[in-house]
């Protein structure tokens, strides 16, 4: 293969952001034909990154026989919703091989001709590609539209077509689940065979997935579909999904639409069970995570439940760290950190079942507050160092301290969120977690974490609840990381002159671009804060007061059950008392369970 080279351009080239779309069919070329024909073919869908009057370059993934210079081939652009197809002959000036270990290569290409006004005659349809009029449909379908535009055209090219006459069975349960498939015409009976009963449980159409438990855990068909009018398949091999999922994370972004769709879906086949945990609703979406509100299944007790983004959760250092850090996390126990109850890997991600919680985000109440009364700003942060503090103690940084982490439960209690992005202390950055507006110049930097970077995000974060705005311009996100490394932030008191000196004080110190000139630990910052609390301020007492919660557990047994229910009993009162819980129980003996 040559190197790429520079062609003499001979119009402006107009770059595409982002970037086209295009097909690319190759085999056996009559190119100046009349009335051109293409046999054997084989087709690709292809990046186009950009165009002129003369030719293009585009980016192509994987193996495909255009890649040498001098190859004649056809290519249809996809122009937008209203325009046609552009066609156009086309042959390889120079091939380049951009990322090997990924399979991507670069072309640039001349233009022999262009057909606006005429279809090429393509002797048969292609079945390893979609159409134009295929991706017509595909891309309309809210699944499709989940994929990042970096992995589209890869996962494009995994799609084989499948043609099912009425009748004819499309999976079978019990089978291997080896793909899925996508309905893109045709209706089809979705039924379980219990004995040698048969029980019809939904019907599937346009649009439709259908076997997706195939890809997401690979196991054994639990239904069988069969086709009640002829149907038009579009297949995802588990196989070749899982290739490239490995070499593209812009596709895993359809795994968790996949997984979204089936846990929000009202059919009866669709599985929302979690572990010990059953998810009910859909709560809210997040950068890296989409929450849940469920229930314990034998316990009814409601939890909140946390899926992370397949992009995220399949990344192996992230998985790596993560793993690491998930037992401390487990174990945190602090009144101003959520409680996490478990953790479950399924799905090909993680979910983190934790306390439903009641209340808002510090986030949500800033847009319906435009200023909080200084003394409760105060109480906010005396709580958020408390948990840091607890965390730092057990080693780890949580990385990601803004407003839309720290919730304010409905009895004014502070409980710090999201330590899905955390890390141990002094580890390095190697993938930049957080958000940019309060990242601190060494996460930016992708130098070594510890606990001053979380006390720089709690400065800009308490300047921003301070002044009502964060500290930089956030137009460009370059230039703000490149503020943050390089500038001082301002002083608070050019927005607000009323913050008391104090508060302006402790703002400058914690957002010290030199972290040894920061706080050195939240024990330093509670020591600063306390006392401007208890001295200035009004004291919320609940803050200073925990509050005591009963919790009911009923248990229904018999008199032979007895003696060994007595010894469970005897044993959780005694784990129970060792951290601070006192149990009263009571006998209800007129109650009758029945035969």
């Amino acid at each position: 293969m040559k190197e790429k080279k520079t062609e003499r351009r001979c119009a402006k080239r107009e770059s595409f952001d982002p970037m086209g779309i295009g097909i690319v069919h190759s085999g056996d070329a009559e190119l100046y034909a009349e009335t051109p024909v293409i046999s054997n073919k084989q087709t690709q869908y292809v990046d186009i990154l950009n165009k002129n009057a003369c030719g293009l370059c585009i980016r192509i993934t994987g193996t495909i026989n255009i890649l040498h210079p001098g190859r004649p081939f056809s290519l249809e652009m996809y122009r937008g919703h209203d325009k046609p197809w552009e066609i156009y002959r086309c042959r390889v000036l120079w091939a380049h091989q951009e990322d090997v270990s990924q399979g991507i290569s670069l072309l640039g290409c001349r233009f022999e001709k262009t057909d606006t006004d005429k279809n090429w005659c393509l002797k048969d349809k292609a079945v390893n590609a979609p159409s134009p009029e295929d991706y017509g449909f595909l891309k309309a379908t809210h699944l499709f539209k989940s994929i990042d535009r970096g992995g589209l055209c890869p996962f494009l090219n995994t799609l084989r077509f499948r043609k099912v006459k009425s009748g004819e069975l499309v999976m079978k349960q019990g089978d291997e689940g080896d793909a899925c498939f996508v309905i893109q015409k045709g209706i089809g009976i979705v039924f379980i065979q219990k004995d040698i009963k048969k029980y019809q449980i939904a019907r599937v159409k346009q649009g439709e997935i259908i076997g997706e438990m195939a890809i997401l855990t690979g196991e054994v068909r639990n239904a069988s579909v069969i086709a009640e009018t002829d149907m038009e398949l579009w297949s995802i091999d588990k196989t070749r999904f899982d290739e490239i999922t490995q070499k593209y994370s812009d596709v895993r972004s359809f795994l968790t639409e996949l997984l979204t769709e089936r846990f929000v879906s009202r059919k009866k086949i669709a599985d929302r069970g979690i572990g010990k945990y059953l998810i009910q609703h859909k709560i809210g979406t997040g950068g890296y995570a989409i929450v849940y509100g469920g229930i314990h299944a034998l316990l009814n007790m409601p939890v909140a439940i946390k899926m992370m983004k397949h992009d995220m959760a399949m990344d192996k250092d992230f998985l790596h760290n993560f793993r690491n850090e998930a037992r401390t996390i487990a174990r945190f126990n602090h009144k101003n950190i959520v409680k996490v109850y478990d953790i479950e890997e399924r799905f090909r991600t993680i979910f983190i079942i934790m306390e439903l919680l009641e209340g808002a985000t510090l986030e949500e109440i800033l847009e319906t507050k435009a200023v909080l009364p200084h003394f409760k700003i105060i109480d906010y942060l005396i709580e958020i160092c408390a948990g840091l503090a607890y965390a730092h103690t057990a080693g780890i940084v949580h990385q990601d301290i803004k407003p839309a982490n720290i919730f304010i439960t409905a009895d004014g209690t502070v409980k710090i969120l999201d330590f899905g992005l955390a890390c141990p202390c002094a580890s390095e950055n190697v993938d930049m977690p957080g958000t940019p507006f309060y990242m601190s110049p060494e996460q930016i930097e992708m130098e070594s974490i510890d606990e001053r970077s979380d006390i720089y995000s709690l400065g800009i974060m308490a300047y921003e609840v301070l002044t009502g705005r964060r500290p930089y311009p956030e137009n460009d996100l370059l230039k703000l990381m490149n503020l943050h490394v390089e500038q001082d932030i301002p002083d608070p008191w050019d927005l607000n002159p009323d913050i008391p000196k104090e508060l302006r004080s402790f703002i400058l110190k914690a957002c010290s671009r030199d972290r040894s000139d920061r706080y050195k630990n939240m024990a330093e910052i509670l020591d600063f804060l306390k006392p401007l609390r208890k001295n200035s301020y009004p004291v919320r007492k609940s803050a200073m007061t925990e509050k005591v919660k009963m919790t009911s557990l009923f248990l229904f047994s018999r008199d032979s059950q007895q003696l060994e229910l007595n010894r469970l009993l005897e044993e959780f009162s005694t784990k129970a008392q060792k951290i601070g819980v006192n149990i009263k129980a009571a006998d209800f003996n007129d109650i009758n369970l029945g035969s």
